[in-house]
């Protein structure tokens, strides 16, 4: 298995881990067949892809509540697609943050 730098140039998923690395780390996945009754591998490597690709769609900001009460969370979508959230059992004292998933 490698490692690869996560400021590196190109972050595509794969060049961080490849389907034989995914399947080395997680090898006892329930596959279609397990006798609890799964019907696929719900946990492949194609899934684990295909839920990365979909959070690069997402940016997040956390600041101050309103008044300064609590912490309010800001979720964005690139297809114009908007949440905002207010936690009142926190509060967020620094400024404020994003995070971008893409």
């Amino acid at each position: 298995m490698s490692v690869f730098s996560v400021t590196a140039g190109n972050q595509n998923i794969a060049n961080l881990i490849t389907s034989n690395d995914w399947n080395t780390i997680f090898p006892n996945r329930a596959q279609a067949g397990h006798h609890q009754g799964a019907t696929d591998d719900f946990y492949s490597y194609a899934r684990f892809t295909s839920a990365v690709d979909k959070l690069s769609e997402y940016n997040v900001t956390f600041s101050s509540g309103p008044g300064g009460q609590g912490t309010s969370v800001a979720v964005s979508k690139t297809d114009g697609t908007s949440y905002t959230y207010v936690i009142t059992s926190s509060s967020w004292a620094g400024d404020d943050y994003t995070v971008d998933y893409s």
